[in-house]
């Protein structure tokens, strides 16, 4: 039950034909969306050429993000609320950092300010252990990511959305079960990890063939002559301490 070039308008007026005075159709103002959209699209152009050996490219990139993040960082200093909130809301904030410690001793305070990370589902705080970049915690945030999204797709909706009819309840064994799911804590944790092993092992049944992850169980410093079952274990329980141990 688990969830399974012809004619260019733009083109062909940029030329010395049509200067912008008699330019018949004059191109709109665009709104900070549009604008981003494009950037965006510019960026991941410089990024195509960057990866492709083409070092200007890599300049501007290097340049437009060195100076989007001072700018980026002087709203922060002026507390602007949107900025306050997208802070808390995502792990990470960029910074424009140096070896200087009066820099980096800026950069904590900000962070302290900003308060970077409060309000993400699994919260970062300086007392955190879990290292985001190990293969295991990766597959256990990954985990809990999905059960966060299953479980809010699950859950039945308010009825004051369906006009007054009553709301739709979930009905398939797996919406009922992550639809009881409470908020992700160390008092819910095991909960959340038995819906997680079983989601990992309908996706992976057979973890000890991921070398990535058989290497985490198994080096050369370790026991060798493991049977595969015993890596498995081994793998499960390891994935199961960090799922455990990423709970607020």
């Amino acid at each position: 039950m688990l969830p399974d070039q012809p004619f260019d308008l733009k083109t062909d007026f940029d030329s010395p034909y049509f200067s912008k005075s008699h330019n018949p159709f004059p191109q709109p103002q665009k709104n900070s969306v549009t604008l981003g959209l494009d950037m965006w699209i510019g960026i991941n152009e410089l990024v195509n050429r960057a990866q492709e050996g083409d070092e200007s490219a890599l300049l501007g990139i290097a340049g437009i993000a060195l100076n989007t993040t001072r700018e980026l960082e002087t709203f922060a200093r002026k507390r602007v609320p949107i900025i306050i909130r997208f802070a808390r809301a995502n792990p990470e904030f960029p910074f424009a950092v140096s070896f200087h410690p009066q820099r980096m001793k800026e950069v904590k305070e900000l962070l302290d300010v900003l308060e970077v990370g409060k309000d993400c589902f699994i919260p970062h705080r300086r007392s955190s252990r879990w290292n985001p970049k190990d293969p295991i915690t990766k597959i256990a945030l990954r985990l809990i990511g999905f059960l966060k999204k299953e479980s809010s797709l699950a859950k039945p909706l308010p009825l004051k959305l369906f006009a007054g009819r009553r709301s739709v309840q979930p009905k398939d064994g797996w919406s009922k079960k992550v639809a009881k799911l409470k908020p992700f804590s160390k008092k819910t944790v095991n909960d959340w990890w038995r819906l997680a092993k079983m989601v990992f092992l309908k996706f992976q049944p057979h973890p000890e063939n991921m070398q990535e992850l058989r290497r985490s169980v198994v080096t050369p410093k370790t026991k060798t002559g493991y049977k595969e079952s015993e890596i498995r274990s081994k793998i499960l329980e390891k994935l199961r301490r960090s799922f455990v141990g990423i709970a607020p």
